[in-house]
């Protein structure tokens, strides 16, 4: 959530100080922030076996996996979730994203910008520090878009989920979605990742290199699981009206 060079410096490197005065067996990373500033910045070098997760689309930019590194990255269900959405509004044109200002939101564009150009959207997009500046986007996306896609709000500062929802609640003009289960507060849909499914490899992968499986021998892995997601609240408010069908394959979100 510091994204200022120094702290994140300082940081890694007592994180580094650690692992080396504990030497550890295993190593587990989660996160772009994990991989870049300590894994890809700092262990590639050494000999400990590392099981990544959480990685957002690609670890190209990482020279990742190489062979004492190994890992499972994170691909949103993005156009799944517009797929979803469209069927209940069809006339989705463009998209406005809104989301909070840090490294992994800031590759996501790159990759939702890329989907949406794929599949004949426009696009647009805020990524906010704070709470404020995250209204005032929700209010710009409702009324110059079709869709508002709110990925997370972990980095975004001042955040108040009984404000946020009040706040959605009086303002919300179109349908609103997440790949993000712990989002749904806030959105009409969500196809969302399931949070457990990288846990779980990296839980594993790790216990199989332990027992003695080369790293090098695993080959990176991408999540597959997904969830459907329904706020009913929500959607009452902008007329969405789903059929029985829908709903008994959804988890339907209670306030």
């Amino acid at each position: 959530r510091n994204m200022e060079p120094e702290y994140i410096e300082r940081i890694s490197r007592q994180i580094v100080d650690s692992i080396r005065h504990n030497s550890p067996d295993l190593i587990i990373a989660s996160d772009d922030n994990a991989v870049d500033y300590v894994v890809s910045a700092y262990l590639k070098d050494l000999t400990i076996p590392v099981v990544y997760c959480g990685v957002n689309w690609t670890t190209d930019q990482y020279d990742l996996p190489v062979s004492h590194i190994t890992g499972m990255i994170e691909v949103l269900p993005f156009e799944q979730g517009i797929e979803l959405t469209k069927s209940f509004r069809p006339d989705i044109q463009n998209v406005y994203v809104l989301s909070e200002n840090s490294n992994s939101e800031q590759k996501n564009i790159q990759y939702i910008a890329e989907i949406c150009d794929d599949i004949g959207l426009s696009l647009h997009y805020k990524l906010v520090e704070d709470f404020d500046a995250w209204k005032e986007g929700f209010l710009e996306g409702n009324m110059s878009s079709d869709l508002v896609y709110i990925p997370t709000n972990g980095a975004i500062s001042n955040w108040d989920e009984q404000l946020a929802i009040s706040f959605i609640k009086e303002n919300i003009q179109k349908p609103v979605m997440s790949c993000d289960d712990f989002m749904m507060p806030y959105c009409v849909f969500g196809l969302t990742k399931v949070q457990t499914e990288q846990g779980v490899w990296a839980a594993e992968t790790a216990i199989s290199i332990l027992k003695g499986k080369n790293p090098a021998s695993i080959p990176q892995a991408k999540n597959k699981q997904t969830q459907i997601w329904f706020n009913p609240t929500l959607a009452d408010i902008i007329n969405i009206k789903p059929e029985k069908e829908f709903l008994d394959n959804s988890t339907i979100y209670h306030y």
